[in-house]
């Protein structure tokens, strides 16, 4: 429409033009235009008014068109817009209330998570301060030869016993051909219940020879490997952090005294320089062991040693059961052999169930320990 109202207007300049050269040019100035004229005056008058008006309305006409044509097109631009800005609202309120629900299930998920985590403090600390039963400990001993062979640890060549104690269970392992102790971890009670929580008791995992079948990612071969293989604090220089790691160490090397060297006392005390007063980390060893804790009368011996600073700097950020082959491996060095050997365990073994049966014997209804 604007093209052609572009059109018509060119032409009434034309007309213009021509209408205003008519009066001010000379007779023989524009022939063509003295035809164009003769031919315009020989139109009747009537017609040719009828043509002037027509040709002044065509453009205002044109341009009502025009304008009702864009009207048109502004109302559904509008109807448009308003179809978006409904659809807009729309999505709008329903991605609030998606917020909102989400916004529910947020409080909803960090009350669970609260709760849960509640529950998991309550179970750990019942699994924790729960005393481990003697059919436990003994299940967890017979099936630890088996669970040997999913962890890190190099069974081969290996026997394995353990020393039922109140506290846990003291772990050994002991060279076959000649059955030097060379390895030791204890597992606490709280470290028992949580293995035994892994350990099945359907009849189809145990093969026709008696072995234990089971999953090298279970549960069980899971959770002993966190006990075997998790390691001891890496070493730092920072004062108070080293402090830290440092009693973490000791902590485990008088455990270690206390079930493998029958330790009643054991002190590792720093070496200090007499002539700087400091020291380089390196350990003075003393401990005292009963020499036959089962005599009338027993006696206490005194054994002491250096643990040089490269020794105790190579117990850092090792696994666990190497820690306790690397500490019984330097004391043989220093000529200090294992308190226990295997024949030991086994007696000490049997003397532990002797004493239960008959403290819960029912013929023995005061519940007190026989000799």
């Amino acid at each position: 429409m604007c093209y052609l109202e572009f059109v018509i207007n060119v032409m009434l300049a034309v007309l213009a033009l021509y209408a205003t050269e008519s009066r001010t040019a000379k007779d023989d100035s524009l022939p063509k235009q003295k035809e164009v004229l003769a031919w315009w005056h020989s139109v009747p008058k009537c017609l040719r008014i009828c043509i002037i008006f027509l040709v002044a309305m065509l453009s205002p006409s044109l341009g009502l068109v025009d304008g009702c044509l864009a009207q048109r097109q502004h109302d559904e631009d509008v109807r448009r817009i308003d179809g978006l800005r409904q659809s807009l609202d729309t999505a709008t309120n329903r991605l609030d209330r998606a917020n909102a629900q989400i916004d529910r299930q947020t409080e909803i998920l960090v009350g669970q998570s609260t709760t849960i985590a509640e529950q998991s403090r309550t179970i750990g600390s019942i699994a924790y301060n729960t005393q481990t039963t003697l059919e436990g400990k003994l299940r967890f001993i017979r099936c630890f030869r088996d669970l040997t062979r999913l962890t890190k640890l190099n069974a081969e060549g290996m026997v394995f016993e353990g020393l039922i104690c109140n506290d846990g269970v003291a772990m050994y392992w002991f060279r076959q051909d000649n059955e030097q102790l060379t390895g030791f971890h204890f597992f606490s009670n709280s470290e028992l219940n949580r293995v035994l929580s892994g350990i099945p008791t359907d009849s189809f995992l145990f093969s026709e020879d008696g072995t234990l079948n089971i999953d090298p990612k279970s549960e069980l071969a899971i959770a002993l490997n966190e006990s075997l293989s998790r390691k001891t604090p890496c070493f730092r220089t920072d004062p108070l952090e080293k402090e830290q790691d440092d009693d973490i160490i000791i902590s485990e090397m008088s455990t270690l005294f206390q079930y493998v060297y029958r330790a009643e006392f054991v002190q590792f005390s720093l070496a200090y320089s007499s002539k700087t007063h400091e020291t380089d980390g390196t350990r003075i060893l003393t401990f005292q062991y009963l020499v036959n804790p089962f005599a009338e009368k027993p006696r206490l011996r005194t054994v002491s040693g250096t643990l040089s600073a490269s020794f105790m700097r190579s117990l850092y950020d090792v696994p666990i059961s190497d820690f306790s082959q690397r500490v019984i491996a330097e004391c043989r060095r220093l000529g200090i052999e294992p308190k226990l050997r295997h024949i030991d365990i086994q007696m000490l073994n049997r003397r532990w169930l002797r004493l239960a049966r008959q403290l819960h014997s029912p013929f023995n209804p005061k519940g007190k320990e026989l000799r």
